[in-house]
């Protein structure tokens, strides 16, 4: 759940009970006081755990969302037999992410990619979205809905870059 601006959001604006993971001990802290702050905090649970690592009830969850997340895990596939497995009959699952575009643009194997997709990120493994949704189908889920938020992830990262500059 990063810092819980998502989190929080759906804490806020819905009646449900929303449970987060995070590998950060600081993101987790700060979350948590967030929703105490906003009276959300009997609803709102954090984990510190990898997604790969919780074991949930079958059908337990009514929507999973990875919002800039799965590119960060090893095992896709695995991940979304988790979730497969979690959602209850009906559920949803969001994915917000970066995909490649199925033919080779540029040179993904360059020492910019590189130092974008391990250096800068820690780790990232951009898939081509086919091949997420066909992990996906084949996890037991139907894919209901695709948009390409291209542009609106351009705004965002103008806006990250203003911030940097600001501050």
């Amino acid at each position: 759940c990063g810092w819980g601006s998502i989190l929080l959001d759906l804490a806020r604006h819905t009646e449900g009970l929303l449970h987060g993971i995070t590998l950060s001990a600081r993101q987790r802290e700060y979350t948590l006081q967030q929703a105490r702050d906003r009276g959300l905090a009997d609803r709102v649970r954090v984990d510190l755990c990898h997604v790969e690592d919780l074991r949930p009830a079958p059908e337990s969850y009514d929507a999973v969302i990875f919002s800039g997340s799965i590119v960060h895990m090893h095992r896709r596939e695995a991940v979304h037999e988790l979730v497969g497995r979690a959602l209850r009959p009906g559920g949803r699952l969001l994915i917000s992410d970066c995909y490649f575009p199925a033919e080779a643009r540029g040179d993904r194997g360059s020492r910019a990619t590189h130092y974008i997709f391990v250096t800068a990120l820690g780790y990232c493994r951009l898939l081509a979205l086919a091949e997420e949704l066909a992990l996906i189908e084949r996890a037991g889920l139907d894919v209901l809905h695709v948009a390409d938020l291209t542009r609106s992830y351009a705004l965002t990262l103008g806006r990250w870059i203003d911030n940097v500059r600001h501050h």
